[in-house]
């Protein structure tokens, strides 16, 4: 097996775990960070289906994040507007 064959085999196992902390970031858990892309060359064709089951995966889980920020913006655009500050400075006591 090549070896640019054997990146591309850690980088969907890589894709999966993101693909699952994705999922659970559309329940509310934290973001998976930032993904650097290796150079991993053209895809091979034994990965293809694979690969086309974690880019619908991720479909998903952009679909789920879309309707959680469509659903905040409703709720905040429906909030009402914070009470203007009356110009009377406030001052915390660290001291205390």
């Amino acid at each position: 097996m090549s070896r640019k064959s054997t990146d591309w085999d850690e980088l969907l196992e890589a894709l999966e775990e993101r693909l699952r902390r994705w999922r659970a970031a559309a329940s509310g858990a934290p973001a998976p960070d930032e993904l650097s892309w290796p150079d991993v060359g053209p895809l091979p064709p034994r990965l293809e289906a694979h690969a086309r089951a974690l880019l619908e995966g991720y479909a998903e889980v952009h679909a789920a994040m879309t309707l959680r920020h469509d659903a905040l913006r409703v709720v905040l655009e429906r909030a009402p507007s914070p009470a203007r500050p009356t110009g009377i400075p406030l001052f915390v006591d660290r001291h205390a």
